[in-house]
């Protein structure tokens, strides 16, 4: 299936084509699908609202959710699509929302991926706002779930490739950028306490983490 870069590129045959290889769309097609964006710093994001024709089976998604990659971020890796494509299509928990569609093009490094709409009872929090504990306890929970049906599974490195020296290094480097940038996000809100355990715990990370792949067992999972 041919990657959507832009908007422009979604039209009924295309959802119609999606859904029927999804097996969501067993007879009958889409009419029209219009696009409603919404905002999101790391990826264009829309909630299609789709019509169809009079032979479609009740059960077809009325409302889709669509992610495309942000072309001034380009080229991206396939972790998110491989998320989709290899994580979840082996994970027997519903821990995200059902995806339809997900693909990525490697000569460019776009991707797009298309899911089940839950906003009607599942909503984002605002970045300016850190989450309350409730919900911080709900989000860990949920992960915990992930993590812990991948701990030490046999299968584990047909998923993700286990982290070597150079890739946890190369991690690192790329991560510490951010470090700042947090930091002046957070201002008072971190104490100096809190901002020096952070940095320690970045500095030392990459050397815990290596003689962690060097043990065996090395009790490694899946992070997202």
């Amino acid at each position: 299936m041919t990657v959507l870069h832009t908007l422009k590129e979604l039209n009924a045959e295309w959802l119609t084509n999606t859904l029927s290889e999804a097996g969501v769309l067993e007879h009958g097609h889409v009419i029209s699908v219009k696009a409603k964006r919404t905002t999101h710093q790391s990826s264009l994001n829309y909630f299609l609202n789709v019509k169809y024709s009079a032979d479609t089976q009740v059960t077809a998604p009325k409302t889709l959710f669509l992610k495309l990659s942000r072309p001034e971020r380009l080229p991206l890796t396939a972790a998110e699509v491989e998320y989709y494509t290899k994580i979840l299509a082996q994970t027997p928990y519903k821990i995200t929302p059902t995806c339809y569609a997900a693909e990525f093009n490697s000569e460019i490094g776009a991707y797009h991926i298309l899911m089940e709409d839950v906003s009607k009872t599942h909503s984002s929090l605002p970045y300016q706002v850190p989450p309350s504990s409730e919900q911080a306890i709900q989000m860990g929970k949920t992960l915990a779930r992930l993590h812990a049906y991948w701990w030490e599974k046999p299968t584990l490195n047909t998923v993700s490739d286990l982290p070597s020296e150079a890739v946890i290094q190369r991690y690192v480097q790329k991560c510490l950028p951010g470090l700042s940038t947090m930091f002046d996000f957070l201002g008072d809100r971190l104490t100096p306490q809190q901002k020096r355990l952070i940095e320690n715990l970045t500095e030392q990370w990459p050397h815990w983490m290596i003689a962690r792949t060097q043990q065996r067992p090395n009790h490694l999972t899946l992070i997202h």
